[in-house]
């Protein structure tokens, strides 16, 4: 090989003193605060940022310690007692949340990235900090917004709730004072005593209706739902529900079908807590099926995940593909309002039940194709769910 064609090192274009110059530089420019500190807390480096950030000098933040700029917790207390043991044994950067305190007397949140850094043979700790309370603010506001709008949502559906039922009592009490106020009792016939009793039993249906979403937006308010400790087996419950169904729908031409697997084991669930939710659900098939149909419900072990899986199908009249993102919505409701009919807040019930039973609710539906519920349950095993 010819010397002119024999390849040549390359001569090292910045030297050490060079190049630790511009990493310093660079350092400098980043936005975060950063710190290069000893196993004891020493500061030895800190970039302008830093000193921007806590309202101090340069000079000054390299004569104290860092655990002296946080407001001490269990984190800084576990920094100092192990001497970042944990930072030291981690390949990957550590993360914590923290606070620390600046010279204008203000208190921050922080979020840390520590890591293992080796420089000329000495190990320290490479610190970065990063200034979160503007996003914790954003945060913050956002969740306020989302609750406000969900009180918004929640006063706007209880009011469309009630309307119509306390108009109902309203005008049928002021039909009985316009009938009968000048009137003399001394008799009264029995198309008057039939209309005064009718109007007395519409009355008394309207406020039960009323009293009974009440109780629903309480227990949707988790102001009465509690988790119950216990279990039950699933196919008992399904099997009661199934016959007090066919006692109650019977006249109404549907047809329900129970499909139950022999080898479901118990449910990390309460008796009453699974009775409620599998009796709204299917009260929910039933009204899809104003002119009758056929209704499913089945249970199902699944090995593989160790679950038990709940399913109603119905044939009834489905939901549109538009209003499917809305069903777990608190009074969103397909059917119609009003005496005997939904009130829109058995599925947020449902769903609110599950996922605080640990397990987890799915829908399909199709217009005029019927609809399917499924839900996933935890099998009780050694006095906890699984």
């Amino acid at each position: 090989m010819n010397k002119s064609t024999a390849r040549k090192k390359p001569a090292a274009i910045l030297s050490t003193d060079q190049k630790s110059q511009f990493f310093i530089q660079f350092i400098d420019q980043i936005k975060d605060e950063v710190f290069l500190i000893k196993q004891n807390g020493q500061i030895v480096f800190v970039n302008k940022a830093a000193a921007k950030g806590l309202g101090c000098s340069t000079k000054k933040l390299l004569a104290r310690n860092i655990f002296d700029i946080f407001q001490e917790d269990a984190t800084v207390k576990m920094w100092k007692v192990s001497k970042f043991s944990a930072v030291k044994e981690s390949k990957d950067p550590l993360h914590y949340a923290i606070k620390w305190k600046t010279t204008r007397r203000k208190v921050q949140t922080v979020e840390t990235s520590l890591s293992n850094f080796d420089l000329d043979g000495q190990s320290f700790i490479l610190l970065i900090i990063h200034q979160i309370d503007q996003r914790l603010q954003e945060e913050h506001a956002e969740r306020e917004l989302q609750k406000n709008q969900a009180i918004q949502t929640l006063i706007a559906g209880a009011a469309q709730e009630f309307q119509y039922p306390i108009k109902g009592i309203h005008e049928k009490a002021q039909a009985l004072l316009d009938i009968y106020q000048g009137r003399d009792f001394e008799y009264i016939g029995f198309k008057d005593y039939k209309n005064i009793f009718g109007a007395l039993k519409n009355m008394r249906d309207q406020a039960k209706y009323c009293e009974d979403t009440i109780e629903r937006l309480l227990l949707f308010q988790k102001k009465k739902i509690k988790l119950k400790v216990g279990y039950c087996d699933p196919n008992e419950v399904l099997r009661s529900i199934i016959k007090a169904f066919r006692d109650q729908y019977g006249l109404y031409q549907i047809k329900i079908k129970v499909k139950l697997d022999s080898k479901v084991k118990y449910i990390a669930m309460d008796e009453v807590s699974f009775e409620q939710i599998i009796t709204s659900v299917a009260t929910n098939a039933v009204q899809a099926m104003p002119n009758g149909g056929e209704i499913v419900l089945s249970s199902k072990y699944l090995k593989d995940k160790d679950t038990c899986l709940i399913e109603c199908k119905d044939n009834g009249v489905g939901i549109a593909k538009d209003a499917l993102d809305h069903v777990f919505d608190p009074f969103f409701t397909t059917k119609q309002r009003g005496l005997n009919k939904n009130s829109g807040l058995g599925l947020s019930m449902v769903r609110d039940i599950v996922n605080r039973f640990k397990g987890n609710i799915m829908l399909k539906s199709h217009l005029r194709s019927g609809t399917q519920i499924s839900i996933y349950l935890p099998v009780y095993k050694n006095g906890k769910a699984k």
